[in-house]
């Protein structure tokens, strides 16, 4: 039951910050008026939602597990390397914006944030 419960603010946290991330590459595209930055909020946050949301589910799967934790491991590093050489793609080869991308990345920590303020 506690599990559940925890499952289903996750993924209030993961709603949320899509929201959260769309909403800020419309006002972003309307206020700049460059595609630079829109792209640079939305990849930034993408990124970050999809590592969120990957953890948490090789974290339930872990709780899940009664042995062999291993391979899971492997699979949650992999997943690191990968998620790092997506955040240096962007950055080096995009030519992504700095501060659109890493403010995109903020929408995770707004989500958090607002769900443990209003959801106690």
């Amino acid at each position: 039951m506690e599990f559940e419960a925890g499952a289903r603010k996750l993924n209030r946290i993961e709603r949320d910050s899509l929201l959260i991330l769309l909403g800020c590459t419309f006002l972003a595209g309307m206020f700049t008026g460059t595609v630079s930055a829109s792209v640079g909020l939305l990849l930034g946050g993408a990124l970050v939602l999809a590592n969120f949301h990957y953890l948490w589910r090789f974290a339930r799967a872990a709780m899940q597990q009664e042995s062999g934790k291993g391979p899971l491991l492997a699979r949650i590093s992999l997943l690191f390397i990968l998620f790092l050489g997506a955040v240096a793609f962007s950055l080096l080869v995009l030519k992504v914006p700095l501060i659109p991308f890493f403010l995109g990345t903020l929408s995770l920590l707004a989500s958090i944030l607002l769900n443990s303020l209003v959801f106690v």
